[in-house]
């Protein structure tokens, strides 16, 4: 069932994220990259996502390429690369921010909020002491 729910709402938000030609894992590092004010180092970056908690070196200069993202080495030490948001990323990035809304808005229609609430706590409970629980607590830090 956590997997179905799971694959349901990653199809949705693809859904509705590919109008904007991002993916979710994209989508992930705009929102990132947004709610930190940037710029972040890569492995900042890699600590806050959920998609690709390993490396998201290539899911980042793919963005780079792809004008959404920029990245500059670090003025203290140049083995390290910062990641910023350009203006088109800036933007997608509001984007993303309303797509998420309208993602939280379907799933307060599909269940009511004590039935989401208990849910959400049986989740954070099954992900507790975890990397992607790390994660979304580094995440809540910066929201």
């Amino acid at each position: 069932m956590i997997l179905a729910a799971q694959r349901e709402g990653s199809r949705r938000l693809a859904q509705m994220l590919a109008p904007l030609g991002l993916t979710p894992s994209q989508a992930e590092v705009l929102t990132v990259l947004d709610r930190a004010g940037e710029p972040l180092s890569l492995r900042e970056v890699g600590d806050l996502l959920i998609c690709e908690r390993s490396s998201p070196s290539r899911l980042v200069r793919t963005m780079e390429r792809d004008g959404l993202l920029r990245l500059q080495p670090h003025p203290g030490d140049g083995r390290i690369n910062l990641a910023s948001l350009t203006s088109t990323g800036r933007r997608l990035a509001t984007r993303v921010a309303s797509i998420e809304a309208q993602l939280h808005d379907w799933l307060r229609e599909a269940v009511p909020d004590d039935e989401l609430n208990a849910a959400l706590d049986a989740l954070q409970a099954v992900v507790a002491g975890t990397d992607s629980a790390d994660a979304l607590d580094r995440r809540r830090s910066i929201a």
